[in-house]
């Protein structure tokens, strides 16, 4: 299968076509302005429409003999559909057409795309079958006919749903076959009455942290990754949920036990983001089913716990000791860089620092790892995709000059700074804030003053977007406390407006301390 991003110009294709091993291609938008293409309206009122487009359906199917299909559409601001199938061009002219009919829906929905409306105010009514031997016109034969429940018998969700269907001769209800009548259960939207809970240990001492939520066995029930804390050590478990009951079960490592203990510190997220060992939920081979990756300070590596079927029946977790389980040096997080479907690893680093000061930086950069086919590993392999070898992305950033101390007393020579600025990996998954369907940066710009000791007087958000060749300055909010980066979770990408845009959340406040190792937060979102 390939893609080919025909006419328009470099990232602005007009459509796409598509072949298949087999010969036959297909044709997504056509050149210029096409019903196929499903475009931007900017103004519902008089339907303007702007030149984007939001998605491109197939305009025309062909096989290697020739032999087409071809769709047409209609575009509009309350939708776009489908209106015709068009086929048997056996001398050049459409002989048999489908025709789609429509009419207004009881339950518009509405959602967006690339943070634009896309409305739904329409429903599929009836199919109409056209034939035309020889060279007759187009004569209808039959057609298929839809009715729907009535909205407010569909409690609680009042959605628009298939009662029946019918067929009948020609285009008309005249003559018509018995229809065929769907029944639909009701969606619960409450609660269950009773919960289910899971000791974790019985062990005492050991202190169940870092809760992840999983499907380990991909058998669509949520199973539970956890790390415990005792002292200066921690330890790994996880527990599958049973398909019958429901019940979490605390699960073994292949070839160990229930537990991976370690005798490193766990680390704390009093002030600030000090813990010193990172859990990660993941699909590492795209087979479905969730993995770990696990960052240790300690040893300063990243090793996979990959997700493995058993002779005897199921799956397990494996225990991260091989030496193929080590696939990272250092801390990264994961994200879809390149919008492959797979996951890769970045880090935010600073290519260069002031040749006057070492604490200065000059210049960033995102060191991105993209997860690829492995050499010499079979699509049936578990091990099909590993990291390939890094490479940076420039991210746009501007130092400030070297200025005076305020108290009037010349700068250093060779110059230093008086005060200067950095930025900072924000603790937040990247996320796609223009609606681009690439993941873009989210950072901590800060802004330090050294007069006394080093203090931060300044912090802001700052989004950077994807472009062709790294990174391009997106926005910037300023003015935020300097608490808000030291809160744990205290940033959070989510949709608030129900837009398809990621948006952002962060906390501020104050903190104090009440006992040794106890800190409490008070605050708000923002």
């Amino acid at each position: 299968l390939s893609v080919t991003a025909k006419a328009g110009s470099a990232g602005h294709p007009d459509y796409f076509e598509v072949t298949r091993k087999d010969g036959s291609t297909a044709t997504y938008g056509a050149k210029g302005a096409s019903g196929a293409e499903d475009r931007v309206y900017v103004d519902p009122a008089d339907e303007t429409e702007t030149g984007q487009v939001l998605t491109w359906a197939v305009r025309e199917v062909k096989d290697s003999a020739g032999n087409k299909i071809v769709y047409t559409y209609t575009d509009a601001e309350d939708a776009h559909r489908v209106t015709a199938i068009s086929y048997a061009y056996g001398d050049g002219t459409a002989r048999a057409e489908a025709r789609f009919t429509y009419g207004d829906r009881k339950d518009p929905s509405a959602g967006y795309l690339a943070g634009r409306t896309v409305q739904s105010t329409q429903r599929l009514l009836r199919v109409t079958m056209y034939s035309s031997p020889g060279t007759r016109p187009l004569k209808a034969l039959y057609n298929y006919r839809l009715s729907y429940r009535a909205v407010a018998d569909t409690a609680p969700d009042k959605v628009s749903r298939l009662d029946a269907v019918q067929g009948c001769v020609g285009s008309g209800a005249t003559l018509c076959q018995p229809k065929t009548e769907f029944t639909w259960s009701e969606p619960d939207t409450l609660f269950k009455a009773t919960g289910t809970t899971l000791t974790l240990n019985t062990e005492g001492k050991w202190t169940p942290v870092d809760f992840n939520p999983a499907d380990f066995n991909g058998d669509g029930l949520t199973d539970l990754a956890w790390t415990e804390t005792k002292g200066n050590k921690h330890r790994l478990r996880y527990a599958l949920a049973n398909k019958t009951t429901g019940q979490l079960s605390a699960a073994r490592f292949v070839g160990g036990g229930t537990a991976l203990e370690y005798d490193d510190d766990y680390g704390t997220s009093d002030y600030g983001n000090n813990l010193r060992v990172h859990t990660e939920v993941v699909d590492y081979n795209g087979d479905g089913r969730h993995d770990l990756l696990v960052y240790r300070a300690e040893t300063d590596e990243t090793r996979l716990h990959l997700s493995v079927p058993q002779a005897a029946g199921g799956w397990l977790l494996s225990a991260g000791a091989a030496t193929n389980d080590r696939v990272l040096r250092g801390r990264y997080r994961y994200a879809d860089l390149n919008a492959d479907g797979l996951l890769d690893a970045y880090k935010l680093v600073v290519t260069g620092y002031s040749p006057h000061d070492s604490r200065v930086p000059v210049s960033y950069g995102l060191e991105v790892r993209l997860l690829k086919p492995a050499p010499g590993q079979p699509p049936s392999s578990s091990r099909y995709y590993a990291f390939a070898p890094a490479h940076t992305l420039a991210v746009p950033f501007t130092q400030l000059a070297p200025i005076a101390p305020p108290d009037g007393s010349p700068p250093d020579t060779p110059p230093s700074y008086y005060q200067w600025r950095t930025l900072e990996q924000a603790d937040v998954p990247l996320a796609d804030r223009d609606g681009d369907g690439r993941a873009d940066l989210i950072t901590w710009g800060d802004t330090w003053l050294r007069s006394f000791g080093v203090a931060v007087t300044a912090r802001r958000l700052e989004v950077f977007r994807q472009a062709d060749a790294g990174f391009a300055r997106y926005g910037a909010a300023d003015g935020i406390p300097v608490s808000a980066a030291y809160t744990p979770k205290g940033l959070r990408a989510q949709d608030l407006n129900g837009d398809g845009l990621s948006d952002l959340m962060y906390f501020t406040g104050l903190w104090y301390t009440k006992a040794k190792d106890n800190v409490q937060w008070t605050g708000n979102w923002h």
